[in-house]
């Protein structure tokens, strides 16, 4: 049990919506369900009446809100009479980084997935000192390529996601469990992202692609997010590159691990230690880190 999961109870005890809840949280309704279900399996009762995207505290479940209410509230009231300064904006998010592109690519991920409609942002690029820049409080949240050493600092390692190769069930490559493009028979329907507002992975697999000799133009079939082509691949609609993502264990198909051309690298999120209290940085920084099935923040 950890202080996220209780927040997210206490919620979506409110706002008996997991899309209300999880737009209220800065996360996915995913996120929000997943959590949920690990808390009440950690305690070994239902919390929570599902019907459809709504939920009711059940018996047990009232009973236990009053506590995690009034625990947290009390720790909110504590982190409150402990800032020595005025309250940073809930609505802004300060993020600093040696790459661009890559928090490009973690923004429009997010925006796609979580309402953004109140949140405003600050980038800026910065080859050095990110991590004092963080903790001066000038940022938020950083992102750099070398490992965080700063104590006071926790971060996340993001490595760049796997690209893999997703097959429909009854694909004659379906029994593999890795594969080289270079042999894979491109003359077949193969799907893609929409080819508008690309972002740099998805750059980076129009190059696999034209690497081992398949024009990116004669895709079968496009969708707009990834998850979409995941979609459309389980349907039969074609095979297709991806990044992987937390949520691939949800589709009926086959993800095979590509074995040339490969790409990778790592990136470290950073920010202070984390306060008790959401906002949208602190949503963000979950989100991300979540994305990457990082759920161990390393503290400093």
């Amino acid at each position: 049990m950890n202080l996220h999961q209780l927040q997210y109870l206490r919620a979506l005890a409110q706002y008996q919506s997991f899309s209300k809840a999880a737009d209220s949280l800065y996360i996915t309704q995913p996120t929000l369900s997943y959590a949920i279900n690990t808390l009440e399996k950690e305690l070994g009762t239902q919390l929570f009446v599902r019907t459809g995207r709504s939920a009711v505290l059940t018996p047990a479940g009232r009973e236990f809100f009053e506590y995690v209410n009034s625990s947290l509230s009390s720790l909110e009231q504590g982190v409150s009479l402990l800032q020595a300064k005025t309250s940073p904006n809930d609505h802004l998010i300060r993020i600093v980084t040696d790459r661009i592109m890559v928090v490009l690519d973690e923004i429009k991920m997010y925006k796609s997935s979580v309402d953004c409609s109140t949140v405003s942002w600050q980038l800026e690029k910065q080859n050095s000192n990110i991590e004092a820049s963080v903790m001066s409080d000038r940022y938020d949240i950083g992102f750099q390529s070398k490992l965080p050493t700063t104590p006071g600092l926790e971060y996340v390692e993001l490595p760049d996601a796997e690209f893999l190769l997703l097959v429909p069930k009854d694909h004659s490559l379906a029994n593999q469990d890795s594969v080289d493009l270079r042999d894979v028979d491109w003359d077949q329907n193969v799907v893609m992202r929409s080819q508008k507002s690309l972002t740099a992975r998805e750059h980076l697999i129009q190059s696999m692609y034209q690497q081992v000799g398949f024009d990116p133009k004669r895709a079968t079939s496009h969708a707009r997010t990834t998850l979409a082509v995941a979609c459309m691949v389980e349907a039969g609609f074609g095979i297709a590159i991806v990044p992987s993502f937390s949520h691939l264990k949800d589709f009926d198909l086959c993800a095979l691990h590509i074995t040339y051309p490969k790409h990778r690298s790592t990136q470290y999120m950073i920010r202070k230690v984390a306060p008790a209290v959401f906002n949208a940085a602190s949503g963000f920084f979950s989100y991300v880190a979540e994305a990457y099935g990082q759920k161990n923040v390393v503290r400093l």
